[in-house]
């Protein structure tokens, strides 16, 4: 063994295999170099007396400076007894007050379902807050936050266009499978309405196919109706609507600017009475037509009516049915859709008097 002082890197021969070292070897800077020898000797000597009492022939070393292994245990079958003894048992998923709720994605056992885990928000425990069993359906994160504000209640992030991708009609297919009644509540602009129109039409082309696959399953020969002809004909999916009004940002912050539009800014009052009021689609149903709304004037430019003009007449109405301001096809198209006769009528009459007092104003200056 060469030992350079003041260096710790040395090569060893001779001297590893005894507890003696030779003079030559202890030096001020070869200390640490010294104590490292002696418990490499010593470990393999340890090393050497396990294995030579381990091996089951007498006579034949093991590999030189290798432990024996330990003995592996006999493994037991899958289905015995002392193995099911050893699993855990599984979680159980928690009811609220015997109330039966939206499910977990434990309890529907949807966790495999890639990108379904991450937009479900359970449902919270606030016994201020009224519960709900609806899954509520909204755009963005912040809408989520604002809903479990109102209610208890489980709600599903779309995540705004994301939800029209390909990868995403499975975790629509699980939501219609698994939550039962589904509540869309968008925000009332554009992009909130023309997202609302996707997610009905896609939970109905779903249901549609799942009736279909009953169908032919039960093997019933019966005449096929079509069901989206008759009123209200998707069992399932409600519709809610917020106010534009009440959904209106009065302060600025790093999200938006002041007069942004979103579910995010109504009181928790205003969102609670909008799921409360959640009714179902009407498609296809023609029982509003361009002909009615233009004799009310709501789409012509002008009429004989001394009033304003057709489209602040249906900025009015669309505030007072809790759309956004669109034109008159968007607006044949929610009425025949969303709305009923009286919401149609309540919200002519609010319009009405909504102009007069414009019309008023305009005459006192």
């Amino acid at each position: 063994m060469f030992v350079q002082p003041g260096n710790q890197m040395f090569v060893m021969h001779n001297c590893s295999r005894s507890n003696t070292l030779p003079t030559h070897c202890t030096g001020a800077g070869s200390a640490t170099s010294v104590q490292q020898v002696l418990r490499r000797a010593a470990r393999r000597q340890k090393g050497q007396a396990g294995t030579y009492a381990g091996t089951a022939e007498e006579g034949k070393p093991p590999a030189r400076g290798r432990p024996a292994a330990a003995p592996v245990p006999p493994q037991q079958p899958v289905n015995s007894p002392a193995r099911k003894q050893q699993q855990p048992a599984p979680r159980q998923p928690k009811r609220q007050n015997g109330q039966r709720g939206p499910r977990s994605l434990w309890d529907l056992q949807l966790a495999s379902i890639p990108g379904l885990r991450k937009r479900f928000v359970r449902a919270p425990n606030n016994p201020q807050l009224p519960f709900m069993s609806n899954l509520v359906v909204v755009e963005g994160w912040t809408d989520a936050q604002a809903v479990q504000r109102a209610a208890n209640a489980a709600v599903y992030v779309c995540d705004g266009d994301t939800v029209k991708s390909s990868h995403a009609q499975r975790r629509l297919q699980a939501l219609v499978h698994w939550a039962g009644e589904i509540v869309i509540l968008t925000d009332p602009d554009a992009g909130g309405r023309m997202l609302r129109i996707f997610l009905d039409d896609a939970f109905r082309l779903i249901k549609q196919k799942q009736q279909q696959h009953q169908h032919q399953q039960q093997h019933e020969q019966q005449p096929q109706t079509q069901a989206t002809q008759q009123a209200g004909s998707l069992p399932g999916v409600l519709h809610a609507f917020v106010p534009i009004n009440d959904a209106i940002s009065s302060e600025a912050n790093s999200r938006h600017d002041v007069g942004s539009v979103g579910v995010e800014n109504a009181a928790p009052k205003a969102i609670l009475t909008s799921l409360k009021a959640a009714a179902p689609s009407y498609y296809p149903r023609q029982e509003f037509s361009q002909v009615e709304l233009m004799e009310a004037g709501f789409i012509n430019a002008f009429n004989t009516k001394q009033v304003l003009g057709a489209k602040l007449r249906r900025e009015v109405l669309c505030s007072a049915l809790g759309i956004d301001s669109c034109t008159g096809s968007a607006l044949i198209t929610a009425l025949n859709r969303f709305f009923t006769r009286e919401q149609y009528e309540q919200a002519v009459r609010i319009a009405e008097a909504a102009v007069a007092r414009q019309i008023m104003e305009r005459q006192e200056k």
